[in-house]
């Protein structure tokens, strides 16, 4: 009995073993799969260590198994589009994974005396979804030679993304045909905006460059940004032919100046949209005018404001005693900030019963303090709507520090937006509130604010020193150059100047700081830049952007800077 026992247990505690090993396996073959949770991210580019056989190979036969050895493993699901051969041969690229090696095998029909390149995208991703750090172009060759040709430079993208750059081979094609078929050579920008088509044959070629697209889909140059190069033909002239520096910037084209929208908020305002920015003070008398459903006499609006300068939108206004059910609202030689015309249009629109509509301030945000400019001596006030307002107003009261009463001036820019002048020199730092009685402001249909009292705070920020910076433009397409500065912190801050006869610039009156150098030869004399046109053809003006930023120091001249155009 004792050890019939004895082997029971042995037994159990044999099982028990067991059962303990197959745990602790499966726990560590489990954990074996992937990293250990917790730490940084991995966000490293995956890239290529090595390549077997090498690129450059000639006298290859099909059916060629090209070894290639990564420092991370791939995501097989992102390999068949981001691998590709060309030219196109019959029969399938083929791929085998395993780890970092991945194997890729080429079509056996493979014709005499050819370079084939194989191209691995961008789009190729890890396991961590990382892009691959490049576009990367493998050559090899049935025969004994391999082209050499080549063609690189950068895509600026203000946007800051990877761009896709497409490449054709121009042949007997005309231009206006060329982008609305497949390219014959594609790739995409790394994370610095550079691109590289090597192992091209002698010929001539055309580039464009743009966003918003999926190769090798022909360009749609209504719906993406997109930049040319201002050489054309690209020539590749030799075995060793490299053409460096094809540089491109990519924009979206401006679309023709339409109306986009017309409605009438109120019985007496109504806005217009249109597909451009347009400045008021910049259109000619009798550009928008109305009609009631009643009359056929056209009238001109009261008032027509913006809440900025320039925008797509306009707003305006007729104070009118019989508001009637419909109106035509026409618009006549309206033009845009990109010089663009509308010549004629017009809009039928509903108009609403009574007014409702309360007085807003749109601008500025009276939930924060604003940083005033020290050298404009005045606060803007923008409203909604056109308001009932004289130049002694006591429907504001100013204080400094919160305490201190201050006179001040009022000035009407348009029924909607005031500025106030509080009297006095100011100081960096001084504090301003502004205290408008909303009850008390009354729009041309007698609404007032929702609340009784709006506060709006202003700080005077510290005065900015101002600099310059000056030098001259060298190259053949220097003559007309138009040099931009951008400041780099914030570059919605723009200086520009056109370089004199003799190629010669001056950028004063600069704040301090840092400051981006661009320019570009303005052959069409609009003083603005142009990537160029897909259709019908036009191409880019010549530019060029300093690699490194400016610093401006106040009472200083940065003299002497050199700046050349790509040879």
């Amino acid at each position: 009995m004792h050890g019939r026992n004895s082997v029971q247990f042995e037994l159990i505690a044999s099982v028990r073993l067991f059962l303990y090993s197959a745990v602790l396996l499966l726990i560590f073959s489990c954990a074996a799969i992937g990293p250990p949770p917790g730490g940084p991210v991995d966000k490293t580019s995956p890239f290529i260590i090595s390549v077997t056989p090498p690129s450059g190979k000639t006298q290859i036969d099909g059916g060629l198994k090209i070894h290639l050895k990564f420092s991370e493993r791939l995501n097989e699901m992102t390999l068949e589009k981001g691998i590709r051969l060309v030219p196109n041969v019959d029969g399938e690229l083929k791929f085998k994974i395993k780890k970092e090696e991945l194997t890729v095998i080429l079509p056996e029909n493979l014709d005499t005396n050819q370079t084939y390149i194989l191209t691995l995208d961008r789009i190729i991703e890890d396991e961590h979804k990382n892009q691959l750090d490049q576009t990367y172009q493998l050559a090899y060759s049935t025969g004994k030679e391999i082209a050499g040709g080549v063609i690189k430079g950068t895509v600026f993208n203000p946007e800051g993304e990877s761009s896709l750059v497409y490449l054709y081979n121009l042949g007997a094609k005309t231009m206006d045909s060329l982008f609305i078929r497949e390219p014959d050579y594609y790739s995409m920008t790394d994370d610095s905006g550079k691109y590289h088509f090597a192992f091209l044959e002698e010929g001539d070629y055309q580039i464009i460059s743009f966003t918003g697209g999926a190769a090798p889909f022909p360009v749609n140059p209504a719906r993406m940004a997109y930049g040319l190069h201002w050489e054309v033909p690209l020539s590749i002239t030799g075995e060793d032919s490299i053409l460096s520096q094809i540089n491109m910037k990519v924009e979206k084209e401006i679309p023709a100046l339409n109306v986009l929208s017309v409605k009438m908020e109120t019985s007496n305002q109504g806005a217009a949209k249109f597909t451009n920015p347009v400045a008021i003070e910049e259109q000619s008398p009798g550009w928008i005018a109305f009609s009631q459903d009643t009359v056929n006499e056209r009238f001109s609006p009261d008032f027509i404001f913006q809440t900025e300068t320039p925008s797509q939108r306009i707003y305006f206004y007729s104070d009118l005693a019989d508001a009637p059910v419909k109106m035509e609202v026409f618009f006549s030689e309206v033009m845009d900030i990109f010089d663009g015309t509308l010549f004629s249009d017009s809009s039928t629109v509903s108009v609403p019963g009574i007014d409702t509509t309360k007085v807003e301030l749109i601008s500025p945000a009276t939930n924060s303090t604003a940083e005033h400019n020290p050298e404009e001596s005045t606060f803007t006030l923008q409203f909604n709507t056109p308001i009932n307002i004289s130049e002694n107003d006591s429907l504001f009261h100013v204080t400094l520090d919160d305490t201190i009463e201050t006179e001040f001036k009022i000035e009407i820019v348009d029924p909607a937006k005031i500025r106030i002048q509080p009297k006095g020199k100011w100081e960096t730092g001084d504090k301003f509130s502004i205290k408008i009685y909303g009850f008390n402001v009354k729009s041309f249909s007698g609404n007032s604010m929702s609340d009784s009292l709006v506060t709006v705070n202003f700080k005077i920020a510290e005065k900015i020193g101002k600099g310059g910076i000056s030098g001259t433009v060298h190259g053949k397409y220097a003559a007309g150059t138009v040099v931009e500065a951008l400041m780099y912190e914030t570059e919605n801050t723009i200086h520009s100047v056109v370089v004199n006869s003799a190629n010669e610039f001056m950028l004063d009156n600069i704040p301090s700081g840092f400051w981006q150098l661009n320019a570009y030869q303005d052959k069409d004399n609009n003083g603005r830049y142009s990537s160029g046109k897909a259709i019908p053809f036009q191409p880019s003006e010549p530019f060029f952007v300093l690699p490194d930023t400016i610093e401006v120091r106040a009472n200083w001249i940065v003299e002497g800077l050199e700046l050349h155009y790509p040879e």
